[in-house]
């Protein structure tokens, strides 16, 4: 996956990937994204390059992140399902 999703409360991709789109938001100087990059840049500081993250930004109390690993991809789906 090297594509971010965002429908205006969340936002889906990698960690690397979520990265480089904050720090372009903070390049870019809207004052609101500026800080909502910078917030999620701080939250995001621990997680691996590949994880895949789902950050939701419309909590109302900070960032709420869901991760997956590489470890947790599923693998041959079509083969278990015998579609």
């Amino acid at each position: 996956m090297n594509k971010l999703y965002d429908n205006g409360e969340m936002l889906l991709g990698r960690k690397n990937d979520i990265e480089k789109y904050c720090l372009k938001l903070i390049i870019q100087g809207d004052e609101m994204l500026t800080e909502t990059a910078k917030e999620t840049l701080e939250e995001i500081e621990d997680y691996n390059d590949s994880d895949i993250l789902c950050i939701n930004y419309d909590t109302g109390m900070g960032l709420e992140i869901e991760s997956w690993k590489e470890i947790d991809e599923v693998k041959k789906i079509w083969k278990i399902m015998k579609v």
